[in-house]
């Protein structure tokens, strides 16, 4: 079971700008991370939606000491093979966007 540490998100925000446009955030499979990006209603409600395909994104997993232990491109990043301990993903979409979530491995 893992514990991730990212925003709360609240379906009507108390002001713009209190979440981010892009996040990474489990998805599906336990310990399968993905980047969902802010999409808004015309009523103010927010919720994050999966990329499209099309979106070019690179993971990096990196431990608290900064070591690099994983490295992918792709939709979704997969740390089942990773051992118990807190890790830092980090998420580069279309070559600008950096953005990172710190998940701890139970």
């Amino acid at each position: 079971m893992n514990a991730s540490v990212y925003p709360l998100m609240s379906p009507m925000p108390n002001y713009d700008g209190m979440y981010p446009y892009y996040r990474i955030q489990p998805q599906g499979e336990p310990d399968v991370y993905e980047v969902f990006e802010l999409h808004k209603t015309g009523d103010g409600r927010i919720d994050y939606y999966a990329l499209s395909p099309r979106a070019k994104v690179r993971f990096m997993v990196h431990t608290l000491a900064g070591q690099k232990v994983l490295e992918t491109t792709g939709q979704g990043v997969d740390i089942s093979g990773l051992n118990r301990g807190i890790y830092v993903i980090g998420a580069l979409v279309d070559e600008s966007e950096r953005i990172t979530l710190k998940v701890v491995k139970n």
